[in-house]
């Protein structure tokens, strides 16, 4: 977004069934479709979310999908992350996907490395 002010990208598409709370913000080329979005959420760039649920006060960094899954108040979901479909994500916790790269045993060779993904997952608690 080219202003802090600007709460929806002008990239950005909510689609039908959608609904987004007040304060809520959506960055560049997002995708909202048949969605529920709660208030002061924060949305990144290039961000899928596809008939979800984001309680309040939730951010999904950039880069990131979320699909048919419900989000808790206060909950973050790091950037590059791939919710799989019918999480229920609750309420404080932190997503952080990591994505590992095995070295191959012959470094000189030509074929592609494979990729390991992993979850980092923290709560905190509000009082």
């Amino acid at each position: 977004m080219e202003d802090e002010s600007e709460l929806l990208a002008r990239s950005a598409e909510i689609g039908a069934e959608t609904v987004v709370g007040a304060g809520t913000s959506v960055g560049d080329d997002s995708k909202i479709v048949g969605s529920v979005i709660g208030r002061r959420c924060k949305i990144g760039r290039n961000v899928t979310i596809k008939d979800s649920i984001l309680c309040d006060d939730v951010e999904v960094e950039d880069n990131s999908v979320v699909v048919k899954s419900m989000l808790c108040d206060h909950v973050k979901i790091g950037a590059d992350s791939e919710l799989p479909s019918g999480c229920v994500i609750s309420f404080g916790v932190d997503v952080r996907i990591y994505t590992f790269t095995h070295s191959p045993k012959n470094q000189d060779s030509h074929t592609l490395e494979p990729r390991y993904r992993t979850a980092h997952i923290s709560h905190k608690t509000y009082d």
